[in-house]
């Protein structure tokens, strides 16, 4: 099992990366697939306070994404049953005074493939400390999990919870590291931070193409701005709190 226990969403991406590259990855039970895809299960996310100002941009930007995008428009359209999520909307503004809530909705799910990842979304409040519990079958770290925080965190400010730094806690049956999304781990942890294992990370794959262009796109516009020696060390530590570079 995995747990990380984190202070807001960009520490998370950040510490499941620094995990992958550190010597903590020989003890974690993973699978070898044809050397692109490395599995550990289950695990354990919490994130002690997640602000829905949070938007991702940054992180969605090394990955490929973006979060105004149709990534973002597929989750919405393949998760959400906007009924029951203004059902507990209503509900929660209903209960918002009661000393305990507890209370939520299920994602649409399917069986296996896609769509077939996310499972619930919990609400619980006691007294003053508000928790939301995620339940889930399996994320793609770093590229697909990026985006699935971005929902999170998109579902949180529509039911008005941007201003509780709410405590979220993440179950996911089983997640693995992807060789091609790793590479965006590059330019935010610096190289001299990060052991390859051995892996092909960063040799041009034949499949995955225009994701691998986008990474690389995003390389060149950091280096641009902050420059390559400083690119190199990594510039995770410049990220801020509403998923922006500084």
């Amino acid at each position: 099992m995995l747990e990380v226990r984190v202070l807001n969403p960009n520490a998370l991406w950040f510490e499941l990366g620094r995990i992958f590259f550190s010597n903590k990855y020989y003890s974690m039970p993973m699978q070898n697939w044809a050397g692109r895809r490395f599995i550990v299960h289950p695990a354990i996310l919490n994130v002690q306070r997640w602000n829905s100002e949070w938007t991702g941009g940054a992180l969605m930007d090394l990955v490929g994404y973006s979060s105004k995008g149709t990534k973002m428009k597929h989750l919405w359209e393949t998760y959400v049953n906007k009924r029951k999520l203004v059902e507990l909307k209503k509900t929660l503004h209903e209960k918002e005074e009661q000393p305990f809530i507890s209370i939520g909705m299920n994602f649409n799910m399917n069986t296996s493939g896609k769509g077939g990842c996310l499972s619930s979304f919990h609400v619980l409040k006691d007294k003053d400390r508000w928790v939301v519990t995620i339940h889930a079958k399996i994320a793609e770290i770093p590229k697909k999990f990026a985006a699935d925080m971005v929902l999170f965190s998109q579902l949180l400010w529509y039911l008005n919870l941007e201003i509780k730094e709410v405590e979220v806690r993440i179950f996911y049956s089983s997640m693995y590291w992807s060789i091609v999304g790793l590479r965006a781990y590059i330019p935010a942890l610096g190289r001299k931070n990060m052991d390859y294992h051995g892996l092909p990370i960063e040799e041009p794959r034949n499949y995955q193409v225009g994701t691998q262009e986008a990474i690389a796109e995003c390389r060149k516009r950091l280096i641009k701005v902050y420059g390559k020696k400083r690119v190199k060390r990594g510039i995770g530590k410049y990220i801020n709190g509403r998923g922006e570079w500084e």
